[in-house]
């Protein structure tokens, strides 16, 4: 007995023809290592002085303010992480 005759049937799909993934409405793209070094050379000069030379002070500044967003926000991930 069939529940929806007037539906087509859908074919199984074979292992080559699997459709790719799609994040929030586009496809993923691929890194390639020129975009992952320039992304890093781009986070690098952030902490760099006007000389060019990275600059210790700020690296330790913007640690410690993470380590300070990390210790609010870390009771309020875990609570969410025990209702599971």
């Amino acid at each position: 007995m069939i529940m929806f005759p007037n539906r087509p049937i859908k074919q199984p799909m074979n292992q080559h023809e699997r459709r790719k993934p799609m994040w929030i409405g586009r496809p993923m793209q691929t890194r390639n290592a020129q975009q992952t070094s320039s992304r890093m050379e781009s986070v690098l000069s952030s902490f760099r002085n006007a000389e060019g030379e990275i600059d210790l002070n700020k690296i330790t500044e913007v640690a410690s303010q993470v380590h300070k967003l990390y210790g609010q926000v870390s009771p309020l991930l875990t609570s969410f992480v025990r209702k599971k």
